[in-house]
């Protein structure tokens, strides 16, 4: 039982992959964005709980390199969702400011730091 939850375990994530969006303001096309990854965190307390109950369990001990394995790669997914939508958000808020012609004029030190980090984001989200 606990080798087929391992595979499970292997088996959906083979399948999961984040939805890419389009992120527009008004009919401007700005970027893209990750849609919220609610269902992937879903996915992820599941087999983080799956994993801990199989690993607690006396007759684990042969697998217990691949729990251990599973383990601390579901953890570095959540760790890099939370930056991930962390930094999209800090994003989308300096976006929106940066935009404004006005702001470039009155901030164009700041306009010329963002714009670098806003053309190597782009091209993050454009490669995925």
């Amino acid at each position: 039982m606990n080798e087929e939850n391992i595979a499970k375990i292997d088996a959906s994530w083979k399948n999961t992959s984040f939805e890419i969006l389009v992120y527009k303001k008004g009919n401007e096309v700005r970027g893209f964005s990750i849609k919220s990854p609610e269902e992937i965190r879903q996915q992820l307390e599941d087999n983080i709980l799956l994993l801990q109950s199989v690993g607690a369990s006396k007759y684990s001990r042969s697998i217990k390199p691949k729990v251990t394995m599973w383990e601390a790669d579901l953890n570095l997914v959540s760790d890099c969702i939370d930056v991930w939508m962390i930094v999209q958000r800090k994003w989308m808020y300096l976006e929106s400011i940066f935009a404004s012609d006005d702001i470039r004029m009155q901030l164009p030190e700041e306009a010329k730091k963002f714009s670098k980090t806003d053309t190597n984001y782009k091209r993050i989200m454009t490669d995925t």
